[in-house]
């Protein structure tokens, strides 16, 4: 669909920004993930082991396949809740969360341009990006699933065969959380940002669209590359070539936080 400056030059385009609220939202449900499968790992095998001292627990033949069996259990408990289903669930709202504000955004700031979006929305031509988006977060969210939970049956044999304490294995694990709350939390900031400044520029591609504005953040974290292609024309599909000779878009680089501003 080509779309033309049907109403007035005056009008402004403003850049659909990357939105936090559903940036929080993915790292919520991932947030919940991490604590349930250390929570589950604390109340299965922390909690079902004997709290014998190190001489004891390498004299017992039989401790280290009671320890075996708890991880399993504590493993099947998590594929249980957090199985294949449930990710893809996950996934498939989160994205669709993203599609229908970038949807509403466009369908506002092109009316501003006498355009009405809602006759000509044509789900078909995103159908296939976003399916692919859902694909690659179901990846995501499993091997984040699969890492917390096989990081932490290493730990435990590693605590084992070292000897060491309760107390010392209860610190290890409060900074794996931190660890692993971070890992969430980049998890849902890149892929966030990624989909809708994906969307953005199939929107632009769409709808014949051929030039937009480059736009930062304007604050001190803005890359020293991205600060001279503030404000800069480029055209959508190649963009602006950076220090390295490449050409790059607005948000693709790891954690770009800039935006497009499509010209009408």
């Amino acid at each position: 669909m080509k779309i033309v400056n049907l109403k007035t030059k005056q009008a402004k385009f403003n850049p659909v920004k990357t939105p936090n609220s559903i940036e929080v939202e993915y790292y919520r449900q991932l947030r919940f993930m991490i604590e349930q499968i250390h929570k589950r790992f604390n109340n299965v095998v922390i909690e079902g082991m004997d709290t014998k001292t190190i001489r004891e627990q390498i004299e017992d033949e039989n401790y280290l396949s009671r320890l075996e069996r708890l991880v399993r259990d504590f493993k099947k408990k998590i594929k249980r809740q957090f199985g294949l289903l449930r990710i893809i669930e996950i996934a498939t709202n989160i994205n669709l969360l993203i599609y229908k504000y970038n949807e509403r955004r466009w369908i506002n700031e092109l009316f501003k341009f006498g355009i009405n979006l809602k006759k000509d929305i044509s789900w078909k031509f995103l159908k296939d990006y976003l399916d692919m988006r859902i694909t690659s977060n179901v990846g995501l969210i499993k091997n984040l699933r699969d890492d917390v939970q096989n990081d932490l049956e290493q730990m435990i044999y590693r605590n084992f065969e070292q000897g060491k304490t309760h107390k010392e294995l209860a610190k290890e694990m409060v900074e794996k959380f931190g660890i692993d709350k971070r890992k969430a939390a980049l998890i849902a900031r890149n892929e966030i940002k990624n989909t809708n400044t994906q969307l953005n520029k199939k929107r632009m591609q769409e709808y014949g669209i051929e030039k937009a504005v480059w736009d930062t953040s304007e604050d001190e974290r803005v890359r020293s590359q991205h600060r001279l292609f503030n404000q800069k024309e480029y055209v959508v599909g190649i963009g602006l070539k950076n220090e390295k000779g490449e050409f790059e878009e607005v948000g693709e680089a790891i954690n770009c936080r800039c935006v497009a501003m499509p010209i009408i």
